[in-house]
Formats: C-alpha cells, sequence, structure tokens
C-alpha cells in the first residue's frame, strides 16, 4: 500500500524558482499537518485491511480507486512483464533529492 500525502509545503519545495512560489504558495501547497493525516490515516484506521494491499492512500486520508491498467503495467519489472518504468522512476528521484539530504 501506497499513502500519498499530497502537495505539502516541504524542503523539497525550495526547489522551485522564488518567482513560482511568490502568489501560488498559499492557493498551491498545503500544511505539513494535512500530509500527516493521510499517514496516519494509513496507519491506523480501521477501514484499512489486508484486502486493501496493492491500493493507494489519496490525499487527505482516503481509500484510493484502482489504478489504470498501463499504471499496473508500470509497477512490475521487466522479469515480471512490466515495462519497469516504476523502478526508473524511483532510482530518478532518488538522484534528484539526494543533494538535498
Amino acid at each position: 500500500m501506497v499513502a500519498d500525502d499530497g502537495p505539502c509545503e516541504s524542503f523539497l519545495y525550495l526547489l522551485l524558482e522564488i518567482c513560482q512560489l511568490i502568489g501560488r504558495k498559499k492557493w498551491l501547497l498545503y500544511e505539513p499537518i494535512d500530509g500527516a493525516y493521510t499517514e496516519l490515516f494509513a496507519g491506523l484506521s480501521p477501514q484499512v485491511t489486508a484486502s486493501h494491499s496493492g491500493e493507494y492512500i489519496i490525499p487527505w486520508g482516503r481509500l484510493g480507486h484502482p489504478l489504470r491498467k498501463d499504471l499496473l503495467v508500470a509497477q512490475k519489472t521487466e522479469s515480471e512483464g512490466g515495462t519497469g518504468q516504476a523502478d526508473k522512476f524511483w532510482t530518478w528521484t532518488e538522484e534528484q533529492v539526494r543533494p538535498y539530504l
């Protein structure tokens, strides 16, 4: 299960140009506590059971809809019959974030 805590204000958003943040920050980004609601729902809610394995928790603590078929294929490795895009994206994301850790 994956929990998406949504567009919350965090240090990652410091990467944006200052001009992008002016005027947008207040209506685009949510407070970090709002993202925590999703994580708490995923970990503590009696609504989340083993039958929800493989599903997504979406902001702000709601069970997501089943994924499209192309996304399910992208999640699988090439050896599992998928495209391997999820692994490639994960690797790329780690490379982008590494300088800020």
